[in-house]
């Protein structure tokens, strides 16, 4: 009767180890992958709205039908967010690099220098012997 016990503990543990994995990767997913700050949104938008703002529902059905109810809310948005919005709700920032400068006018010609002197003699004229 004790090892029927054990294996049922196991179960269940891997059971919720399993849902708390897709709840971890909803929001990773849902903030977006690429800021910290996106994850900080995640974790409000799946655990605040739907976690949270599901306890507020009237209870229906059995009892263990709303925690179900969340997952596949859960499941659902994920779902939602990976085929229309994959970057997430805050998307990795471009890199902001200003242009380089470039030189225009009569200032630019006399520090480039002459292109073609004309005093400078070739010292090899040709190759091989």
């Amino acid at each position: 009767m004790k090892k029927s016990r054990v294996k049922q503990r196991r179960g269940a543990v891997a059971a919720l180890v399993a849902v708390l994995m897709i709840v971890l990767l909803a929001m990773v997913i849902v903030g977006g992958r690429a800021r910290n700050l996106g994850t900080l949104v995640g974790c409000a938008v799946v655990g605040g709205l739907i976690i949270q703002g599901s306890t507020f529902l009237p209870q229906i059905g059995p009892v263990g039908l709303l925690p179900s109810l969340q997952v596949i809310a859960i499941g659902l948005l994920l779902l939602g967010f990976l085929w229309f919005r994959p970057e997430g709700i805050l998307p990795e920032q471009k890199e902001k690099f200003g242009s380089r400068p470039t030189m225009t006018g009569p200032q630019s010609d006399e520090l480039a220098g002459p292109t073609h002197p004309a005093n400078v003699v070739p010292i090899i004229t040709r190759l091989g012997p």
